[in-house]
């Protein structure tokens, strides 16, 4: 974006409305689980950002980047004087970022060559700012270039020493002169060095900057600036400074190396004012540059619910379009059978070749038939193979987004009936929904691409999709040609006083009102079967309305219904029927439903409608506490493993005591779906803002995540849809 709307995702949260929230699922259900090759993977992939600053001064830059990099990124800060570093140190520490800066008084060069005596640290930094004695550019710049990651940034500040580089000698103050003559000798070796690519900007005094690499163009995140332009610049050299005399026309010291004071006043943040320099250079597709820049540890919970898909199909043979270091490849590898294969398209083998030895090391690199080229072709010679249409179980897409509906063509015909295709970043960090004039001009093609796939996969016939907010978001779409205002669980109604950024009643769980509304207005509601959007109606006009299915996650509930063929299920938890009425929709003509509650006024509400859409007949109503319904059935020892799928929104103490029975009247490779597992965000509250009636349910909510993420016996997906549905498969 050209500005951050109020609102707008942060990297670490996602799509959700707040970090502790994201921390939460990750914590509680997704890291316990993530197999440890993942794990090594997705560390070696995003490992927590590593900068390095030469020369620290009050620490202006020092500070704009521990402000920017992520609470767990770490900065080594080398300068001379740590008299002028505290000055600014309170500063720093007010902040709340000082835990982020390993400041050491020294010199540079023995600093950086202790750093290299580590082989680990070889381009093992992100970034490194070097403001400090020129004399020492070109040696800081080897070292440099050793420690920095391919990919990577160094920035250097004063490339143009207030313009003397193209003065005359005679006209640069004698104490100049020196350090004129290096920078002109950097900026030669930069512009012949092949190992970077680089952009000369002048901002300030002037830095490099550098934001494309090789011949595909493609934006990085902004990356810290010693000074902001039209900001305090304690280390400004104006060009009358440089020099003996100041000639007619030379600029002022405000309006630095510009030619008009106009010219360099302040600017809104756009692209033009950020600062960076030398990118070590790998040719790194498009499609990588903004998911895999922007929230590489956001990997693994979308990760969660790609594993449990897999083994909802039965997958034997894949597709994956776009591996980049492989996690979602390696996922899929260690997921399907030893004798499945993978066909995984990437343009660049080198990113490809950072996780193939932890690949290697798990042992499933003979799954995976790894090409080098452009997707379309690889789809398209598959395709003239005509054994290959319908041949495969599932694909994975997440690559050039202008290509998205290209690859759906080719997708569509290569996946067979029943089978699925995941497409990744389909909210493309939440741009669907802003304003045009707010995404950055490099974003707008790509967002363009992605609203008119949502549009597209919305209207097609020929699919059933999901729209789940994981990540920048994942979309996914069961392959099924037979295919043909709800509950607001609210942070501030679980909560005495509403905090500032809590999140309105519109939204769930999401960070913004908009967001949630486009996908469902673009992916839910356009395929709500009639019966569901009356009964959503009628349901709105009771007191208790927040107590029904969101919509969102009753589309993924159909969904998983249809992927394990469900005929026999229990619903734990009626009111009004919405996920009744749709399991009833869902299930074929002779599926049973055993539905439980206590309360026969609110079904009765929703029944007519029932009786309407032609459904009743697969309902077994039953009005009574749960717990002893689930007992009298597991009294018949034929009911045991008899049951495709469950769900239960009901009484939260009692969803522990339900989850023993359920499991064991669902079968082996069936699903129990559990509602309102973040309780309204209030599982990461500080309990003092918690309301009390909301309190036990709370600790319940809590005691059952930690259960379900330690149950050997269940899969678990923990979806932020609605208000948190946790999807647990049965595995034994």
């Amino acid at each position: 974006m050209e500005e951050k709307p109020k609102g707008a995702p942060t990297r670490s949260k996602g799509l959700l409305q707040s970090e502790g929230l994201y921390k939460y699922i990750l914590e509680t259900s997704v890291y316990p689980r993530e197999p440890e090759p993942l794990k090594e993977l997705r560390a070696v992939t995003a490992c927590h950002p590593r900068t390095i600053e030469v020369g620290v001064f009050t620490g202006y830059s020092l500070l704009l980047t521990a402000l920017t990099i992520p609470d767990d990124g770490k900065i080594v800060a080398i300068d001379m004087n740590r008299d002028t570093y505290e000055m600014g140190l309170p500063i720093i520490k007010r902040a709340g970022v000082e835990h982020k800066i390993n400041f050491v008084e020294s010199e540079a060069l023995p600093v950086l060559d202790k750093l290299l005596e580590d082989h680990d640290n070889e381009g093992s930094f992100d970034y490194a700012f070097v403001d400090a004695d020129k004399t020492n550019y070109l040696n800081y710049h080897e070292r440099l270039l050793k420690l920095v990651k391919v990919g990577g940034l160094v920035v250097y500040d004063n490339t143009l020493w207030a313009g003397s580089v193209v003065m005359p000698e005679e006209h640069v103050a004698e104490r100049l002169r020196a350090d004129r003559h290096c920078i002109i000798e950097l900026n030669n070796s930069l512009a012949t060095d092949p190992r970077i690519q680089i952009s000369h900007a002048p901002l300030g005094i002037s830095s490099e900057k550098d934001k494309a690499i090789a011949e595909k163009k493609f934006y990085l995140h902004p990356s810290p600036m010693s000074t902001p332009r039209g900001g305090s610049e304690p280390q400004l050299l104006s060009l009358w400074t440089a020099m003996e005399d100041k000639p007619k026309g030379v600029h002022s010291p405000s309006k630095g190396l510009l030619q008009s004071e106009e010219l360099y006043k302040p600017v809104p943040l756009v692209l033009s004012t950020w600062c960076s320099i030398s990118l070590r250079q790998v040719c790194t597709p498009e499609s990588q540059s903004l998911s895999r820049r922007s929230g590489l540890l956001l990997l693994a919970t979308r990760g969660q619910m790609m594993a449990l898909l897999l083994k909802l199909v039965n997958a034997k043979r894949t597709i994956e379009v776009g591996v980049f270091t492989g996690y979602s490849l390696l996922l899929t590898a260690l997921t399907i059978p030893d004798d499945g294969k993978i066909v995984a398209i990437d343009m660049n083998r080198d990113t490809y070749e950072m996780g193939l030895p932890i690949i290697k090391k798990a042992g499933v690199e003979h799954k995976i038939n790894f090409v080098e080229s452009e997707a379309l072709p690889v789809l398209d010679k598959l395709l003239e193979d005509h054994d290959n249409e319908g041949s495969f179980d599932y694909a994975f897409v997440d690559a050039d987004k202008t290509n998205y509906l290209n690859y759906h063509g080719r997708l569509l015909k290569l996946v067979k009936v029943g089978g699925l295709v995941v497409y990744d970043n389909t909210l493309w960090a939440g741009s669907v929904v802003m304003p045009e004039e707010h995404v950055a001009e490099r974003l707008r093609a790509d967002r363009h691409c992605i609203i008119e796939l949502n549009n597209s996969l919305a209207t097609d016939p020929r699919i059933q999709i999901s729209h789940a907010p994981l990540v920048s978001s994942l979309r996914s779409w069961n392959h099924d040609p037979s295919l043909q205002n709800h509950r607001q669980i609210d942070c501030w109604t679980a909560m005495e006083d509403k905090p500032k950024g809590v999140h309105s009643p519109s939204k769930g769980l999401l960070q913004s009102e908009e967001l949630y509304k486009y996908i469902l207005e673009t992916s839910v509601y356009p395929r709500e079967p009639e019966p569901l959007k009356e009964l959503r109606a009628v349901t709105a006009c009771h007191p208790r309305a927040l107590m029904g299915t969101a919509p969102d996650a009753g589309q993924m509930m159909a969904l998983l219904l249809k992927l394990v063929n469900a005929k026999r299920t229990i619903e734990v938890g009626v009111f009004t029927g919405y996920s009744l009425l749709l399991t009833a929709l869902t299930i074929p003509d002779d599926g049973k439903i055993v539905a439980i509650d206590m309360n026969r006024d609110t079904y009765e509400m929703g029944l007519p409608i029932i009786k309407r859409a032609g459904v009743e007949h697969k309902i077994n109503f039953d009005e009574s506490e749960a717990l002893p319904v689930l007992d009298k059935l597991l009294e018949d020892y034929d009911n045991e493993g008899s049951f495709d799928y469950a769900f239960v929104d009901a009484d939260k103490t009692n969803y522990l005591n339900y989850h023993e029975r359920i499991l064991k009247l669902v079968k082996v490779g069936g699903l129990v779906v559990y509602d309102n597992t973040l309780w309204a965000g209030s599982v990461v509250m500080p309990e003092e803002h918690v309301a009390e009636r909301m309190r036990g349910s709370r600790h319940c909510i809590i005691e059952l995540n930690n259960s379900l993420a330690a149950d050997p016996r269940i899969q678990i997906s923990h979806a932020p849809l609605g208000d948190g549905i946790t999807i647990c498969r049965r595995i034994y």
